[in-house]
């Protein structure tokens, strides 16, 4: 069964809605749209692709599409569902700033929500939702207002929590220990390690660290090194116990055990996944 609602808010260009997609769900767009797209996973499972790359996303994750460029997405092809909230929007020039995510010259704009932090997105999503339906039905200017706002805040929610740097200068240690810890995934990146980097004790970075980036330096390193380990499992053929060591994890059980935490599947079922998906989206010779 599919659930579809969506409305739509003529004078900004805002059309949301929600959507409930079995598994087979696909739109492909091969120009494109003349507005951005926003997709949030509330739940199952989906897959979104530009020309520059793609992503699955998750139940707590934020996509994002550009104007112009091709696009495809749809319910991942191992889910059985993908629950969604979307918005396509235009976004004036004062406001650029909002959809300048860091990582959207890789692929589509991609936001992950710590667990913690989704109930939030979540009911921002569904304000704005409502605040389009209601936009739409009554054409009244405060309530095309209270959309506008709607959107620019679940914006704003995005663009703080894709990247920190973005809102707000970081220190330059705290800049230098995240550059050391890109380049050094391999290598002992203790608290005490990093604090000898950039001249700190370990307990003084630690504080200065979860200050500016709003998460500690362990939880920071761990989502490092598995985005790392992500990346080799779709893209090389490395054992499972060399991708572990190469980000940093001594022992492959406890990769394991990390990785299923943090991606709700053994890195052996998410490589074979993503083959699979391939493989099915692969064109018919």
């Amino acid at each position: 069964m599919t659930l579809r609602k969506e409305h739509s808010v003529r004078r900004l260009g805002l059309i949301a809605g929600e959507h409930r997609q079995d598994a087979g769900y696909r739109v492909d767009r091969p120009r494109g749209r003349n507005d951005y797209a926003l997709i949030y996973t509330k739940s199952g499972r989906g897959m979104v692709e530009n020309d520059r790359g793609q992503v699955l996303t998750e139940a707590g994750d934020v996509v994002l599409l550009s104007p112009g460029s091709r696009h495809v997405y749809g319910t991942y092809p191992a889910a059985r569902s993908w629950h969604l909230f979307w918005a396509h929007f235009q976004m004036p020039a004062d406001s650029a700033e909002l959809v300048r995510w860091p990582n959207m010259d890789q692929g589509p704009g991609y936001v992950q929500f710590p667990v913690g932090d989704r109930s939030q997105m979540l009911a921002a999503m569904k304000i704005l939702h409502q605040s389009a339906m209601r936009a739409s039905d009554l054409d009244d200017h405060w309530q095309i207002m209270l959309a506008e706002n709607a959107l620019q805040r679940v914006l704003l929610m995005c663009i703080k929590a894709s990247d920190k740097d973005q809102v707000l200068p970081l220190d330059d240690r705290v800049r230098e220990v995240k550059q050391y810890v890109l380049e050094h995934l391999e290598a002992d990146l203790s608290v005490a390690r990093l604090g000898e980097v950039v001249g700190l004790s370990g307990s003084r970075l630690a504080h200065l660290f979860r200050d500016q980036v709003d998460e500690s330096i362990q939880v920071y390193v761990e989502r490092i090194r598995l985005r790392r380990a992500k990346h080799l499992l779709e893209y090389t053929a490395l054992p499972i116990m060399t991708i572990a060591k190469e980000v940093g994890f001594q022992s492959a059980f406890y990769f394991s055990k990390r990785f299923k935490k943090a991606f709700s599947q053994s890195p052996r079922r998410y490589r074979k996944d993503y083959a699979c998906m391939l493989i099915a989206e692969k064109p018919a010779t």
